[in-house]
């Protein structure tokens, strides 16, 4: 499953950037910043490096409330798949995320950062375990392939 692969973590001013480039590790990429509300920016950066990075598959926090119900944001994260899907050809997965910030924040507590520090890095953080699951799905889906 050698492939690159982002991992995005989608906000309303930032866009947290993760990438495997082995399908087995993960690493973070970017913390990209734009204007509130500014999405034809964070398009241009994702088309960047898709190019650059030559991505293969890609995929996105699809923020679900605990309930399960669709919020806000994850219908704008289902927008700017679609928006992804139209503009570089590729098929975008969506990834529930309901926990990824959640859980970003305690690794970076964890690991000593402070509350400007976990600012600076967590959307990128929480993009690298969106990233994880994704490819723990498709370890999981190659494996009961292989069980057929």
């Amino acid at each position: 499953m050698k492939k690159n692969i982002l991992g995005l973590d989608l906000g309303t001013t930032t866009l947290g950037i993760a990438i495997s480039r082995s399908g087995l590790l993960v690493s973070g990429y970017e913390n990209f910043r734009f204007n509130n509300g500014r999405y034809d920016l964070a398009l241009e950066e994702v088309e960047r490096i898709v190019k650059e990075e030559n991505v293969q598959a890609i995929c996105i926090g699809y923020p679900l409330q605990l309930s399960g119900k669709v919020s806000a944001m994850a219908v704008t994260s289902l927008g700017f798949a679609r928006l992804i899907e139209e503009s570089t050809g590729l098929k975008v997965e969506l990834i529930d995320e309901r926990w990824s910030t959640k859980e970003a924040t305690r690794i970076l507590q964890d690991g000593g950062k402070d509350g400007f520090q976990r600012k600076e890095i967590i959307d990128e953080t929480a993009a690298k375990l969106i990233l994880e699951t994704y490819l723990d799905k498709l370890r999981l889906s190659d494996k009961s392939d292989e069980d057929l």
